[in-house]
């Protein structure tokens, strides 16, 4: 009987094989396009966000320090 021999391998386990083999290769291959060209692009959107808003705090601690407001 075929099935029983040493090596032998159903043609459905391996065609499976074959696939997740292609699905590991796309998979690797998505997360390397997400940290060569979206990861980098986050980065620096991020930074720019964070100066803003540090210079947005630092406005408000003025303005409730009372220095960005005339005297009465």
């Amino acid at each position: 009987m075929a099935g029983n021999e040493p090596g032998y391998e159903h043609p459905i386990a391996a065609t499976m094989k074959h696939l997740f083999a292609v699905a590991e290769a796309e998979v690797r291959h998505a997360v390397a396009r997400v940290d060569a060209e979206v990861v980098p692009q986050v980065r620096r959107e991020s930074a720019a966000a964070l100066r803003e808003l540090a210079s947005q705090l630092e406005k408000l601690g003025r303005k409730l320090d009372g220095e960005g407001t005339p005297p009465r």
